[in-house]
């Protein structure tokens, strides 16, 4: 029995990944059938699963970033839609994965790193420690440290070849100790 107050005995430990869905739009091409094949396949019944890449390219067309998307199948397609703004024809597909590897170069490289071995079922659990930037820049605010911290969500940023908008990721962890200095 519970009093409705017991939140500070629950247990939080790393588990089972779930990945939800994504949206992939294309720009339709007289030659590009490929999307529209994999539909039917699936649809069909043939259960035709596939890995997934979407690279992300530096300026000068070197890669910047890999994500990795395995055993993918389509739930949902859309043959034609026409995008008002861009004047383009837009086929969109949204795809069920089960799993997802990122590849980075740069300072990232060791945090997509860890959120790919904890998906992967190891339990990794880190010390994280997180500075504050005051408002000016100039001084570091406060410290936190978040002791045996693992990854409990992490949420994809919206890609838009069409868009030079920064890319916004979010990742949620579990700590079982904060230490503020």
């Amino acid at each position: 029995m519970t009093t409705g107050a017991d939140w500070d005995y629950r247990l939080y430990a790393p588990g089972q990944p779930h990945y939800g869905n994504i949206t992939l739009r294309a720009r339709v091409g007289k030659d590009s059938k490929e999307l529209y094949q994999w539909w039917l396949d699936t649809s069909r019944g043939q259960g035709i699963r596939k890995s997934i890449s979407v690279i992300l390219l530096k300026r000068d067309g070197t890669e910047a970033r890999r994500y990795n998307f395995h055993e993918c199948f389509p739930t949902r397609y859309t043959p034609f839609e026409y995008d008002g703004v861009s004047g383009y024809a837009l086929e969109t597909a949204d795809l069920d994965c089960d799993g997802l590897d990122v590849r980075v170069d740069g300072n990232r490289k060791a945090l997509l790193q860890w959120i790919t071995e904890v998906a992967r079922g190891k339990d990794i659990r880190k010390t994280i420690t997180v500075t504050e930037i005051t408002r000016d820049g100039s001084t570091a605010g406060r410290t936190y440290n978040y002791v045996d911290a693992f990854p409990t969500r992490y949420t994809f940023p919206r890609l838009d070849a069409g868009s030079t908008a920064p890319l916004y990721e979010e990742i949620a962890i579990k700590p079982i100790r904060v230490e503020m200095k």
